[in-house]
């Protein structure tokens, strides 16, 4: 697993947000991705994700990303699944696409027909992690807190066996006590080499290594 970024410019008008962005992320490795209202984070993490330019488009788009060689501004999303994991800062309803966590597990496993042990083995990871999602198993989506939602979302992805998480602001929907176990995910998905770009404004205190968007520009550690 390795995602690259070549001189990546974007802007939604006239004036990148942006400009001739270089990074490189191999598996194994997580970064926070810190910066002021405004400076790009999310469309930076949506650019990744493959939402832009094929969901949204902007005013200026160049260069080039790639997840394991494949260019993700070239390619749709659909070309990656299940590698891709976004889980964004608001409406999670939308890529939670059955009415429970049952059915979208009952899912995964009849389009991963190959790999039913393998995502039942890993529900039983994530729960022993997260052990409060058997409870929400047949609680429809609609009624879940948010955060309850963001947990269902990671289960989903995780069954998938996504290993490119791009997680936009996913501190704000925790408990301060939720944020150990987040970590220990963090180093399960390390471990089993996939790679973690989380965006963060809130107080998060970490050892992870930082990008920082500044003017224009990422600044990495």
């Amino acid at each position: 697993m390795k995602i690259e970024l070549k001189q990546l410019t974007f802007g939604w008008r006239q004036h990148p947000l942006f400009e001739r962005i270089d990074a490189f992320l191999p598996g194994g490795e997580m970064v926070l991705l810190r910066g002021e209202n405004g400076s790009g984070k999310t469309t930076l993490l949506k650019l990744m994700a493959g939402m832009i330019p094929h969901f949204s488009r902007g005013r200026c788009l160049s260069g080039d990303i790639l997840l394991n060689g494949g260019s993700l501004v070239r390619q749709p999303p659909k070309s990656f699944f299940p590698l891709i994991a976004w889980v964004p800062s608001r409406h999670l309803d939308f890529y939670l696409l059955n009415t429970t966590l049952s059915e979208e597990i009952l899912l995964i496993k009849t389009v991963l027909s190959g790999e039913t042990e393998a995502v039942e083995q890993r529900r039983i990871h994530f729960q022993s992690l997260f052990p409060e999602i058997g409870a929400l198993m047949n609680v429809p989506v609609q009624d879940l807190q948010a955060r309850q939602k963001m947990l269902c979302l990671l289960a989903v992805y995780f069954l998938q066996g996504a290993g490119l998480w791009l997680l936009d602001e996913p501190f704000r929907f925790l408990q301060e006590s939720d944020i150990p176990r987040l970590e220990r995910f963090f180093g399960l998905l390390q471990k089993k080499n996939g790679i973690i770009v989380a965006s963060t404004h809130r107080g998060f205190e970490s050892d992870r290594p930082v990008w920082q968007l500044q003017g224009g520009r990422l600044i990495r550690d």
